[in-house]
């Protein structure tokens, strides 16, 4: 009876055992690359750029300036989006970002799996999917920011009304900490 009790009991160590064993930073590292992880993350960094630039050109043409403070303006958020994207340039690369990301995967996700994921990835209808992977994350995007285009003047009227109506809590000025 012990026997047969230390036989189901192997087995379902064995079976649980290999099937759960932990994920390797090679096979994760594998599987960015068979995704082209490191070139959605350039092209999610390349977007923003391009959405910090539209939302200056948006915010000038919806105010009421002069063609020479449209000018002014426009030369000022040049250089700041300059400067913002150098700092997304150094936080985003793709180095630190995948650094980030290992734990995330090795988290989440068994050996076996990512193996799954990269024999996947790997076939004829796993390419094709990576390939068009990064067109659906931008047309999504394209979406979630129209939506946002409708939403942020109904957000700014909400808040005039929560300031006007006095919901929205008064600014104090900060107590200096004692010494």
């Amino acid at each position: 009876m012990k026997l047969k009790h230390f036989l189901v009991c192997a087995t379902a160590w064995l079976a649980f055992g290999v099937a759960a064993a932990p994920a390797s930073d090679a096979t994760i590292e594998e599987l960015f690359q068979v995704t082209h992880m490191e070139s959605i993350l350039n092209g999610m960094k390349a977007q923003m750029e391009r959405d910090m630039q539209a939302g200056v050109t948006e915010m000038v043409a919806q105010e009421n300036f002069t063609p020479e403070q449209r000018r002014e303006i426009e030369q000022y958020a040049t250089k700041l989006a300059a400067k913002f994207v150098a700092l997304n340039s150094e936080a985003f690369s793709w180095q630190k970002m995948k650094q980030q990301f290992i734990p995330v995967y090795r988290e989440a996700y068994t050996q076996e799996e990512l193996k799954g994921m990269i024999a996947f990835y790997r076939s004829p209808l796993g390419r094709s999917v990576a390939e068009k992977k990064p067109r659906v994350a931008q047309r999504l995007m394209e979406i979630k920011q129209r939506n946002m285009v409708v939403l942020m003047p109904k957000w700014k009227t909400a808040l005039q009304e929560a300031l006007t109506e006095g919901e929205a809590p008064a600014a104090k000025p900060a107590a200096k900490a004692a010494e």
